[in-house]
């Protein structure tokens, strides 16, 4: 027996300090509330990964929501109901949005067809703004949801920057620290920055 190595006894030490070592993560409870849409498409592999790390979800739609589904094994949601429907989420406006600036594109309109394109594109966003707005005046108004929402403590808030729901709702009731992210999609001929 002498001259033998003690595997057995090296192996458990090595294993005991790498166990003692290991870095440990807490899993946390993220509210999101993102924009419909693109955005969310993006987001929504954020949400997935942070899922798997063990993180809870839970993300703020709207009812009339297209993209944000309102049951998921990644992520709950909270649905807020709104006074009207929100222009922007109908499949309509958006196919027929889509194909004017298709045809502005490939030459096919004239630089009038491009000024009004772009009038149209400001009012959309518009339109988007007024509805996060409502969407926030909704959710503060109706103080059971804001009540749970602090009760829960959530570690963090994930938003869109494009619109300043998110913020808001962070700072209502000192969910701090919020977090702003945008997507970069490879094919958007912007840019756009975290």
């Amino acid at each position: 027996m002498v001259g033998r190595f003690p595997w057995k006894i090296c192996s458990a030490l090595i294993l005991a300090l790498l166990t003692i070592n290991m870095p440990c993560c807490n899993s946390g409870k993220i509210l999101v509330f993102p924009i419909d849409g693109s955005h969310w498409v993006n987001m929504n592999f954020i949400v997935r990964e942070l899922h798997a790390k063990g993180h809870n979800i839970t993300v703020v739609r709207s009812m009339s929501s297209w993209y944000i589904k309102e049951k998921a094994a990644h992520y709950t949601s909270i649905s807020i109901p709104l006074p009207e429907g929100i222009n922007i989420e109908s499949e309509e406006f958006m196919a027929s949005f889509l194909r004017r600036m298709l045809e502005i594109r490939r030459g096919e309109g004239s630089p009038l067809a491009f000024i009004i394109l772009h009038r149209e594109l400001f009012s959309m966003l518009s339109e988007a703004h007024r509805a996060v707005c409502q969407m926030v005046v909704t959710m503060f108004e109706d103080q059971q949801l804001m009540k749970n929402l602090q009760d829960t403590h959530f570690d963090l808030v994930l938003t869109d920057p494009g619109f300043a729901g998110g913020v808001l709702v962070a700072n209502r009731r000192c969910f701090t620290p919020s977090l702003c992210v945008m997507c970069v999609n490879p094919a958007c001929a912007c840019t756009e920055t975290h």
